[in-house]
């Protein structure tokens, strides 16, 4: 520079110009400035305390307190076919069962590569299932197994977060709003309990974004066409529950929680939503004649995301739909020690990501056909007529 003045003139647009590129790249990744995101031992340890404190995990898990929900089954008598569960199953993915899931979607190396995984697998029998079965065939080596795209996770959801641990590890760990609903209320009053705990051993601060809910998901995705004029836009979301709520109403304020309408566009473009629906557990077990599935209610959700979102389950929801080419869908390994219920089981993990708010017809060819109608339900028939099944992992029809 020529003179003292120019050059102050320079340094000055210089540290504004990093300010901003500062500033743009932590609203880009939805992260918080002033608080980073905790190591995932740290966590691990102050909830091991916090068990221990109380008995232990085994213990906790066993005892009536969280297993209300287990095991109610209906006679075939009284559900018009099958044994039915009346209320919500527990089973927990475990922390480090969950990290992995996270380095695969944000696309880190796992310390177990895929190919140990599915040899582990294929010794022990995926699933805790005979290494004979044919959805084993398939996890080991073929083309049906595939790692999602490596990307930023900006906000999280989980489905029956049980005692809160994956919702708090992905906002405390990743830094980015994490929420989650739970049906059954000892279980959602135990992990207000533990972040009440957890908010002494670290920061208050940090749980702003973190936010733990009781009620019945479903309401935010009722009802069908027929009722929309009776959406209900000023129930709370801690009314939506079974005795106090009017099922043929759906609650906004639920629907625009769970589906973070309240977050930026980046944020719901970087969603990702979990259901551990391991066993059918989401499926027509847990179903009431009639009445749509909780997995059918989780196909919606996803249907209903913005473009790049995404949402993982333990049971594949692809074949729900009739349509696939608006989605993309993963497949891949958890390794052991991953779920509560088994120490040496390797749970398959399933991530479907949303591609496109269109899909194209195969019959005649129109391009243009929503994913969801004007009422957010799924919208699966070509003008055409045309209403071809999905045919993933069903031989088609000569």
């Amino acid at each position: 520079p020529d003179s003292d003045e120019e050059y102050s003139n320079q340094l000055k647009r210089a540290m504004e110009a990093s300010l901003q590129d500062e500033k743009s790249s932590v609203q880009s990744t939805g992260r918080w400035e002033s608080i980073p995101p905790l190591g995932i031992e740290s966590f691990e340890n102050a909830v091991e305390s916090f068990m221990n404190a109380h008995g232990g995990f085994q213990k906790i898990e066993s005892g009536a307190v969280i297993c209300e929900g287990n095991n109610r089954f209906k006679k075939k008598s009284d559900t018009c076919g099958g044994e039915n569960q009346e209320r919500a199953q527990y089973g927990r993915i475990t922390i480090e069962g969950f990290k992995r899931v996270i380095d695969k979607l944000e696309g880190r190396p796992s310390l177990l590569s895929d190919e140990k995984l599915y040899k582990q697998d294929s010794e022990k029998g995926t699933d805790g299932r005979d290494d004979t079965n044919d959805d084993d065939k398939v996890c080991n080596g073929d083309s049906d197994v595939r790692n999602p795209e490596g990307r930023k996770i900006k906000a999280f959801v989980d489905i029956g977060h049980g005692l809160g641990i994956q919702v708090m590890q992905v906002g405390l760990c990743l830094g980015v709003p994490s929420r989650g609903v739970e049906l059954m209320r000892n279980r959602h009053m135990l992990a207000k309990e533990l972040e009440s705990d957890l908010k002494n051993v670290f920061s208050a601060q940090s749980f702003e974004k973190i936010e733990l809910e009781m009620c019945d998901f479903t309401h935010g995705f009722l009802p069908n066409k027929i009722t929309i004029n009776k959406a209900d836009n000023e129930t709370s979301i801690s009314q939506c529950r079974f005795s106090e709520y009017d099922s043929l109403k759906r609650n906004v304020a639920l629907r625009r929680f769970l589906m973070c309408k309240d977050l930026s566009d980046d944020e719901q473009r970087h969603l990702v939503i979990f259901g551990n629906n391991f066993n059918g557990v989401f499926g027509t077990r847990a179903g009431k004649p009639d009445v749509p599935t909780l997995d059918q209610h989780l196909a919606e959700m996803f249907a209903n995301m913005e473009v790049g979102g995404r949402i993982v389950t333990l049971e594949d929801l692809s074949p729900l739909f009739s349509r696939n080419s608006w989605f993309r869908r993963d497949k891949f390994m958890s390794g052991s020690h991953s779920v509560s219920w088994s120490d040496l089981m390797s749970v398959q993990i399933f991530c479907l990501t949303k591609l496109s708010n269109t899909w194209k017809c195969k019959d005649c060819g129109y391009e243009h056909n929503p994913v969801v109608d004007q009422y957010g339900k799924l919208h699966e028939t070509c003008w055409c007529g045309n209403t071809e099944r999905n045919t993933r992992g069903k031989r088609r029809k000569k």
